[in-house]
């Protein structure tokens, strides 16, 4: 369920507030190779082949299951009572992340709350830049920053993050398959293999 059913229309009378997409903050495509910042890539088939497409839709969904922001349904009927309610639960999201500043759930609740029940793209993506200047050598901060431009329509951004993310972190295997997955869902096969020479020559022993 969504924290306020009823959203303000230009005429003063309330009406039912959209419902945002649910975007996963981690990217489980390469779950194999979760051993540290080096892996051994098997080249062998998969027995059951995914598109990339596929894989970033797997990566949304789990999100429902790690970072999830649902509150019981609250009737708000006036835009003053709204802005009161946003201000109320932004100051507990503040204080929920000075409490336990590392904990990723904290911030991920929180820029998803902003993304998809507040409605305010920016404000999640400010906060998912203070969060990776805060944790910049934790990967799934840039995964979540990452995945959160794509679900957002904003592919070039994604590129910035992803490419901010591999010079921070250039032995993750993850950051990297991210990268090249973001490349072929827009088409760009050239750029897909540039992306993975270049993570080969940090990483020439999975070549």
């Amino acid at each position: 369920t969504v924290s306020v059913l009823y959203w303000m229309s230009a005429n003063g009378q309330p009406k039912p507030a959209r419902r945002g997409p649910r975007v996963d903050p981690m990217n489980p495509a390469a779950a194999a190779i979760r051993k540290g910042r080096t892996a051994v890539i098997n080249r062998s088939a998969a027995a059951v082949q995914m598109t990339a497409e596929q894989l970033l839709a797997k990566s949304f969904d789990a999100n429902k299951r790690k970072a999830g922001t649902e509150e019981p349904d609250l009737m708000i009927v006036s835009k003053a009572e709204l802005q009161a309610h946003l201000a109320n639960k932004r100051e507990n999201f503040e204080k929920g992340i000075r409490r336990d500043a590392t904990g990723l759930l904290s911030w991920l609740r929180y820029a998803r709350w902003e993304a998809h029940v507040a409605k305010s793209a920016p404000n999640a993506r400010a906060l998912y830049e203070r969060a990776c200047d805060h944790h910049a050598g934790n990967s799934q901060y840039w995964r979540a920053f990452a995945v959160f431009e794509m679900a957002d329509g904003k592919p070039d951004n994604a590129r910035a993050v992803l490419h901010r993310a591999t010079t921070t972190l250039p032995g993750d295997a993850e950051l990297w398959l991210l990268a090249i997955l973001l490349e072929r869902t827009q088409g760009c096969v050239a750029a897909a293999r540039d992306l993975y020479n270049a993570w080969m020559n940090y990483q020439p022993e999975d070549a």
